[in-house]
């Protein structure tokens, strides 16, 4: 019994090491030459990295691969290969309403299967996607989509990580000898970790789980696509929940009070809207501590016991533990555009470090991803301890000696979760003119001309001040 669990335990460990550290870090694709040219406005040259990478069956990363895709397939100009993989990345997790995200720690090693900023934000590109495309159906129906999932988004957060949370404390539990998660928290660095997340999550309403910009586009979907009286009345409901979730906003009430005059019979002008989705989401990485293993002493000694090994008196080794934390960049202003006035309509990453850190009453998967990693480094440690005493004693001699004089080095870390849609931006805000009456726009330097009726869209996308500029236009 106690044999088969060192066996399944050693096999776990060596699955994790398979893991790669993000998802455009396939080595079928050139990352630093396709993020240079992305933060440099080169499109096309991060789009034709990505055009060969076919994703195969079964692939633990196609979810990273093809968000990558869709994102460059439609700076690049092309919404048909964009909107084909969105929606090959909405197969992947089945759906966008396929239920609560399977947790962060869950898919460590597995299949990468996405947040719940990332769904949301997938549902919201393909149908901008579609759009381009002009595919206006299903545009309306994933957005459709998009506007029930984000109505549920923090519920679903607070599900997939209490259950995260006490699956992992559960599994703390099952370690024989092994240290309650709270006494590992008075260990000085750690508690300074936790500390350090705790702070964050005091900064952060329940609101950060809720994007506005989701309402807001459906609601312009809603009023410019209009055909009945009951679609026009779905615009004043969905520009008033964005207003709602954003609480103050000049353009959202301009929005709301235009909605409802349309909804009594006044005629729309044309508009122009002009999005500025700028820098770049926060990525996941981590922190290295390393904590004594004495607390583990006895669960140690219980494998030592199967596996017939005395150790006696050989000191225990040391043992890291790898912590996550988000990485920022700070994002550059929004494009001037003459006319327009910017408002942020989605903070995305805020959304991420609610995702996280939690905010004041919804736990967020810090914890929980931690705990689960001092069980699975605290397993992976004892297992290597005692093969190394097991390995000496079948050869002749033994161990102490050697594991003596290395006591202090510590085990290698067990990996966390490194992957996500790292393409997305930082923060989007919007901006609405009055559409010219030369039908013409200089945004960025490139020259655009507009449809003189119905609803114009300049999307701007400013990864690191060079601006990637794209356009939609639909509705009468």
């Amino acid at each position: 019994m106690k044999k088969s669990k060192i066996i399944s335990t050693v096999g776990m460990i060596a699955l994790a090491g398979f893991l790669f550290s993000g998802c455009s870090s396939d080595p079928k694709i050139d990352t630093e030459k396709l993020n240079a040219a992305w933060k440099s406005g080169d499109a096309k040259t991060a789009y034709d990295q990505y055009a060969t990478v076919e994703v195969e069956s079964g692939d633990s990363d196609a979810l990273c691969i093809l968000l990558e895709k869709g994102t460059y397939a439609f700076s690049a100009g092309d919404a048909g290969t964009s909107a084909k993989s969105y929606q090959a990345a909405e197969d992947v997790i089945g759906g966008l309403d396929s239920g609560p995200v399977i947790s962060i720690s869950d898919m460590l090693g597995g299949t990468y299967t996405g947040t719940n900023t990332e769904r949301i934000m997938l549902g919201v590109m393909h149908s901008l996607a579609l759009m381009e495309a002009g595919d206006l159906n299903n545009a309306g129906a994933i957005l459709r989509k998009t506007k029930t999932y984000q109505d549920t988004a923090a519920e679903k957060i607070q599900v997939a990580n209490a259950a995260e949370l006490k699956k992992a404390e559960a599994s703390a539990k099952q370690k024989e000898g092994s240290v309650p998660f709270d006494d590992a928290l008075k260990i000085a660095d750690l508690g300074k970790v936790i500390k350090s997340a705790t702070d964050e999550q005091k900064k952060l309403g329940d609101d950060a789980y809720t994007n506005p910009y989701v309402y807001w586009l459906s609601g312009v979907f809603s009023l410019y696509t209009a055909e009945s009286a009951a679609e026009k009345e779905d615009a004043v409901a969905l520009f008033g929940k964005a207003l709602s979730a954003k609480k103050t906003s000049a353009l959202l009430q301009q929005e709301l009070k235009l909605a409802e005059t349309v909804a009594n019979g006044s005629k729309l002008a044309a508009t122009t809207y002009i999005i500025c989705e700028n820098g770049e989401i926060p990525k996941r990485a981590y922190d290295d501590i390393v904590l004594p293993t004495a607390f583990m002493s006895l669960y140690i000694k219980t494998l030592a016991t199967a596996a017939k090994v005395d150790l006696g008196k050989t000191p225990l080794p040391n043992m890291t533990i790898r912590i996550p934390k988000l990485v920022s960049t700070k994002a550059p202003a929004s494009v001037p555009v003459p006319g327009a006035k910017f408002e942020m309509l989605a903070n995305l990453a805020e959304m991420k470090s609610a995702e996280l850190y939690g905010t004041k009453n919804i736990e967020g998967s810090f914890k929980g991803e931690v705990v689960s990693n001092v069980v699975k480094a605290s397993v992976a440690c004892a297992v290597r301890f005692v093969a190394q005493e097991v390995a000496a004693k079948k050869a002749g001699g033994f161990g102490g000696a050697a594991v003596s004089a290395s006591a202090a080095v510590p085990t290698p870390a067990f990996p966390v979760e490194m992957r996500g849609w790292e393409s997305l931006p930082a923060s989007i805000e919007v901006a609405k003119i009055a559409t010219p009456a030369s039908g013409t726009l200089d945004v960025a330097g490139t020259k655009l001309t507009l449809k003189k009726t119905g609803v114009n869209i300049v999307r701007i996308r400013n990864v690191a001040g060079t601006p990637i500029v794209n356009q939609i236009s639909f509705g009468k």
